[in-house]
């Protein structure tokens, strides 16, 4: 039996949702390397605890957002609108391949809002890491 877009769309979501769930949880594995790339190369205490608490919040709002969505795809809520469908396996695609990304390279950690929310205080802000150095390949 052929099967057509639509019926392998649920199953993709799922996979890259999970996909993109494992990255983030690892991340917390290499939250000092992400936090010290975005210091100076002496900081003060203040600073690192500045720091160790913002990620603290940007990664419980990842969590957060997670538990949310996963409750949405267990409840049925989102699953019988395609568009949806869509939009969140391409959503966690790009996602699972940027928190890869910022473990692999060891970015600083503010990337992590840039991803959460676009529109969070440091996306437009001048000292948004996103637009003043993007991260680039170590190639």
């Amino acid at each position: 039996m052929a099967y057509n877009l639509l019926q392998l769309l649920v199953p993709a979501r799922f996979l890259l949702t999970f996909g993109h769930l494992v990255p983030t949880l690892m991340m917390i594995l290499t939250r000092k390397e992400n936090i010290m790339a975005a210091l100076p190369a002496d900081p003060s205490d203040g600073q690192i605890k500045r720091a160790k608490d913002e990620f603290e919040v940007a990664y419980t709002v990842i969590l957060i957002c997670f538990a949310l969505d996963v409750l949405g795809i267990f409840m049925g809520t989102s699953l019988f609108f395609p568009k949806v469908n869509l939009l969140q396996a391409v959503c966690h695609f790009a996602g699972g391949c940027f928190i890869s990304s910022m473990i692999a390279q060891s970015w600083q950690y503010q990337y992590v809002w840039c991803e959460t929310h676009p529109k969070s205080k440091h996306f437009f802000s001048q000292d948004c890491p996103c637009l003043v150095q993007p991260p680039l390949c170590s190639l």
